[in-house]
């Protein structure tokens, strides 16, 4: 159940922060995305997440339910089904045996009909609690790891069953029963541990499965070679790819539904000493945009980035290294941008998310399609909004700035460590300094660090020696930046697989590109360190600093931070 947007329109009317026009607008939007409407106030800034749970739960007197100070523990989650808590959008996270209560975490505590069925099937009291959607789903990974314990017993019995039936002659390998469950296994823990990669890497004497979670890799299980061969041959039928083909490389996409789970699955075959390895990136099934809240953005941040956003043309920039985020952040932009009144079109390697309403083409070099010629190409379509997937060469660079000059509104990014070195690699690229300063609106870097896990997060104080330490290897002062003393850690649990992560999140810098720093831009013998010092005289927080709020905040650990944000 979710709360009628007219108990959200009632509470933010109360406490004046939206108006008639600016609700009723986010509600005719809401109808035609199916986005909840309360999202999209997030999305637009008008709202936090934590602020609108702040109000919910003094309108309804009801307690919010927090992960930093309630553990969840899968024996009292587990009282209560699965599919009931999701149908439902409840947690059960603590019982008063003496009492006999249940404390239930709720979307919406107002729903009678879900809190007499709680009574009724668990034969006690209710204490509701509300909580936002984004912490149940964290809840709910607690009973996937539950069903993924035993997973290396689980593929070793599967791998005998394979074997055994591939050695009959009279078996089809790609209607072969175990195989196709062995692979739905793996797809299955990979999801479980919310992998956004799945590797299966042939070595001389065994197969190596190996899992990317939260941008590490980690070696899963090693198995028998000798099954490769059919993992390759069920993973290329899903994805429609040439089964008798070993020598060239193949890329592919699929759809995996299971009872819980729903992916876009794409694949890229290639072959190697010990045969083909696979390695399939997993997406979530049916994209729903994260807002830039979500995405880890400060309120400051994402205002100058809305900014940039607002205006019809120009170019707008995201940049940062391969993994850092910023093909999400640029749907996140899409779908913000996405209105009745605008033709947006894109041209990607690959697509990852279908985005409706909007016009998607993927590079294909062998149909002549490149970045270059289908920019070209779409520049006749009359698009309002053009996004690109990488600016990587000279042409694409000029056909680029042509549109931004032309009233087209370019987003694309480009490979550089930070927001201001973005405008000497246009330089290199060959774009004259005058161009950039006419058509730049905003650059955005971005890196992606991991949260420590709510479950097993703790507090300590950091050894001053330690600071200092951390200071002096970094060239800064104390007057530069104030680092907490007080910090925090994640000591390792069954839902973080004893990692003390669990999801990531992105440091953001935005360099806004005002009349100041156009001015400097077309300056001669233009250096970084200038274009540095301009974006902190006009404020800008960089990632380091950004960084080093959600360290204060306890969002991750400073050790991360310093993995993650440091040359």
């Amino acid at each position: 159940m979710a709360l009628s947007s007219q108990t959200i329109k009632k509470i933010l009317f109360k406490n004046n922060i939206v108006n008639e026009e600016e609700f009723s607008n986010a509600e005719k939007e809401s109808l035609r995305t199916n986005i909840p409407v309360q999202r999209l106030l997030i999305a637009q800034g008008k709202i936090t997440q934590q602020k609108l749970l702040e109000l919910l739960s003094a309108f309804f007197d009801i307690p919010i339910f927090n992960q930093a100070t309630q553990a969840l523990k899968l024996e009292i989650i587990a009282v209560l089904p699965e599919i009931t808590a999701r149908q439902k959008q409840i947690l059960v996270f603590d019982h008063d045996t003496v009492k006999n209560a249940y404390k239930v975490a709720m979307v919406d505590p107002t729903d009678i009909e879900t809190i007499n069925f709680l009574e009724e099937y668990l034969k006690g009291d209710i204490e509701p609690y509300i909580t936002s959607p984004d912490t149940l789903k964290f809840g709910f990974q607690l009973y996937k790891r539950r069903s993924s314990e035993n997973f290396e017993a689980t593929i070793a019995e599967k791998i005998r069953e394979v074997k055994g039936s591939l050695s009959s002659e009279q078996e089809n390998i790609l209607e072969n029963i175990p195989l196709v469950e062995l692979v739905d296994t793996i797809i299955g823990y990979g999801a479980t541990l919310d992998a956004s990669d799945v590797y299966f890497i042939p070595q001389e004497d065994s197969l190596k499965i190996r899992f990317r979670v939260d941008g590490l890799l980690h070696d899963v299980i090693s198995v028998d070679r000798s099954i490769n061969d059919g993992i390759v041959a069920r993973t290329k039928t899903l994805a429609g790819l040439r089964i008798d083909e070993h020598y060239k490389p193949q890329d592919g996409r699929f759809r995996y539904k299971s009872a819980d789970t729903d992916l876009d699955i794409r694949i890229a075959v290639m072959p190697t000493l010990f045969g083909e390895k696979t390695t399939l990136r997993l997406l979530a099934g049916g994209h729903s945009f994260l807002t830039f809240e979500e995405l880890g953005m400060e309120p400051g941040t994402s205002e100058q980035l809305q900014k940039a956003l607002k205006k019809p043309y120009g170019m707008l920039l995201s940049t940062g290294p391969t993994g850092s985020g910023k093909t999400t952040t640029i749907y996140s932009m899409l779908y913000l941008l996405n209105t009745p009144e605008v033709h947006i079109v894109t041209i990607e390697d690959p697509i990852e998310y279908i985005v409706p309403n909007t016009s998607q083409t993927q590079v294909n070099p062998q149909a002549g399609i490149t970045f270059a010629s289908g920019l070209r190409s779409f520049l006749r379509h009359s698009p309002d909004i053009i996004v690109l997937g990488e600016i990587r060469d000279k042409e694409t660079t000029e056909i680029s700035v042509n549109a931004a000059l032309t009233g087209h509104l370019v987003i694309s990014t480009l490979h550089t460590n930070d927001a201001p070195g973005a405008i000497i690699r246009l330089m290199e690229l060959g774009v004259e300094p005058f161009l950039i300063s006419a058509t730049l609106n905003a650059i955005l870097a971005q890196r992606l660090v991991r949260r420590i896990c709510p479950n097993c997060k703790e507090q300590y104080t950091a050894e001053p020696s330690v600071i200092q330490e951390v200071q002096k290897k970094l060239g800064l002062t104390q007057n530069q930046i104030t680092f907490p003393s007080i910090l925090y850690r994640g000591k390792g649990c069954s839902l973080c697989h004893n990692t003390g992560f669990q999801g990531r999140m992105g440091l953001f810098e935005v360099f806004f590109i005002n009349e100041e720093v156009r001015n400097l831009i077309g300056t001669r013998g233009l250096t970084l360190d200038a274009l540095r010092k301009a974006a902190q005289q006009q404020g800008m927080i960089t990632l380091f600093e950004d960084g080093i709020k959600k360290v204060a905040q306890g969002v991750t650990s400073l050790e991360e931070l310093l993995r993650v944000a440091t040359e």
